[in-house]
Order: C-alpha cells, then structure tokens, then sequence
C-alpha cells in the first residue's frame, strides 16, 4: 500500500479499456489486537480558496532578512489575488504563521505562478512545490537550487526587487 498527499501528481485521463483484476485472499487468522482507538473526531471548517488551490502564491525565505519586511510579501499576495508560502525557517522564526508552511511538512501547492523571494531551495522546500507551472525566483545567490529551479531568475536582494514590485504594480494600478 501507497499513500500520497492530494494533488501531489497530475490526474491522468482515465482509461475504460483498461481491466484489472480483483484476487480474493483469505484474511489471516488471529490478528492482532488494535492498539489504536479513537478518543475524538473533530472536522475543520473548509474554506473555499487555500493555498493548495491558489493560481499566485508568493513565497518568501530567510532571505527576506527580517519580519518587517517578510510582511511586505502580503502586499504582493493582494495586489496578485494571491497567497503567502513560507519557509520552515521563516515560520521557525516567527515571521509567519504554521499554516503558510510550503514544503515537505507543510503545504504541497502547485500554483500558476509561483513567486520565490529569498528562498536558498531546501530539498524541504522543494518538495512541496509540486508542479508550479511557472517560477520567478528572486536571490542573491545564483546558484541556490530555487535559481536553477526557476523559469525567471533575478540574482538581487529579495527585498530590493519586492519594493521595485509593489512600487510598479501599485503606480499601474492608480492609473
């Protein structure tokens, strides 16, 4: 038996002509006891849109350098009707929340657009970006695995280049 997170690989087109077979076996006789019961169940309350589903997610690591700055990535997010991704680092530090985890431990997304500021590319990272279709990454570094992952790479500061941003995107929308 295999197990794997939701929309982790793309839905393929089914096939009707295809037959499997069905093996009938015995179940083995004197199974364990289960050792697990269930104290509670409590569903969480869905919400419509998530990060899972988003088109524009702007993601930002260490590389942002500080929580102020880190918040700008939400300025972003709203002006691209996007979402905010972080890094474990990042939410380790406190500059984000648990629920904004991209990544092996977190959320596996696959947006449209995926922007990438101050993210090194942690294989922890990595994982859980699942099929973006398109990459913009923005580091200093030009040989971070988010760089070479990328479709755009902008070998910058993260914060320089989320400024220029947020000033353009905001100047376009005045007029």
């Amino acid at each position: 038996m295999a197990t794997v997170r939701p929309e982790t690989f793309k839905e393929i087109p089914h096939n009707y002509e295809r037959k499997s077979i069905v093996e009938r076996l015995p179940l083995m006789k004197n199974l364990p006891q289960p050792r697990i019961r269930l104290v509670e169940y409590e569903r969480s309350a869905e919400r419509e849109h998530t990060m899972e589903n988003a088109a524009v997610i702007v993601c930002g690591g260490r590389g942002m350098g500080n929580k102020k700055k880190f918040k700008k990535l939400h300025g972003l997010a709203k002006l691209l009707g996007g979402d905010v991704g972080a890094t474990r680092p990042v939410v380790y530090a406190g500059w984000a929340d648990y629920n904004a985890l991209v990544g092996q431990a977190g959320k596996h997304i696959k947006p449209k657009i995926l922007f990438s500021f101050g993210i090194s590319g942690a294989i922890q990272h990595t994982t859980g970006l699942g099929e973006a279709d398109f990459i913009v990454a923005v580091n200093k570094n030009p040989q971070a695995t988010m760089m070479k992952m990328a479709d755009v790479a902008i070998v910058s500061d993260a914060g320089d280049v989320l400024n220029i941003l947020l000033k353009g995107l905001r100047k376009r929308i005045r007029e």
